[in-house]
């Protein structure tokens, strides 16, 4: 897999399930919101981030505090909105990496336009990418609110990218739907939580880099 994807002279990644086992990091901070609500609703917000790991907070957390019966405002919103982002940041940091990714991206970022493209907000996926050390490996890093469809659409007309030499790595349904409206090679990360897409997806996928 790892020279399949130097194939590549153009690689959009995705982060949480990607680069870093984070999405049950995330599945902890959303439940944390509502630790005070009952059993059912917890099981809810779990399953939902989990068949939606690649869905911005901005439209999960309306959607979760319209379950716990909350009116929902913009203010609520983004009060829950910081609340989560203070829970999360330090969880993903601490999250295990993906086997082999890491080194792969530091070995070949120099050769290679590396995007990064997730439902982070951009300013907290700047920080954690900072701290991790591999912020200087991507050309340019795109964070929520935008939809990842839309965001690979406008970067490959800027840099003019040729479709058959750009993929799109990622773990979830809005990564697959970024690389398919936009004409790239889709390679699935595949995990315990994707099992829906991996029936979908017939094409390139990996558990680790090793």
């Amino acid at each position: 897999m790892r020279q399949h994807l130097l194939s590549y002279d153009a690689i959009f990644w995705d982060f949480d399930g990607v680069i870093k086992d984070s999405v049950e990091a995330k599945t902890t901070a959303y439940v944390s919101l509502f630790d005070n609500m009952d059993v059912e609703l917890l099981a809810r917000v779990k399953l939902h981030h989990r068949k939606n790991g690649g869905v911005s907070r901005y439209e999960k957390i309306p959607l979760y505090l319209a379950w716990a019966g909350y009116q929902v405002t913009q203010n609520l919103v983004d009060l829950y909105c910081e609340k989560f982002s203070k829970k999360v940041v330090q969880q993903v940091i601490n999250s295990p990496w993906v086997n082999g990714v890491r080194e792969f991206i530091l070995d070949s970022h120099e050769c290679k336009n590396f995007f990064l493209i997730t439902a982070t907000p951009y300013e907290e996926i700047k920080t954690i990418l900072s701290i991790l050390g591999l912020e200087h490996c991507f050309v340019e890093i795109h964070g929520a609110p935008i939809k990842k469809y839309q965001v690979v659409d406008e970067v490959m007309r800027r840099w003019s990218l040729d479709c058959e030499s750009t993929a799109f790595v990622g773990d979830s349904s809005s990564d697959y739907e970024a690389a398919v409206k936009n004409n790239l090679n889709f390679v699935l990360r595949s995990t315990t939580l994707n099992q829906n897409l991996q029936k979908l997806h017939k094409g390139l996928s990996f558990e680790s880099l090793i």
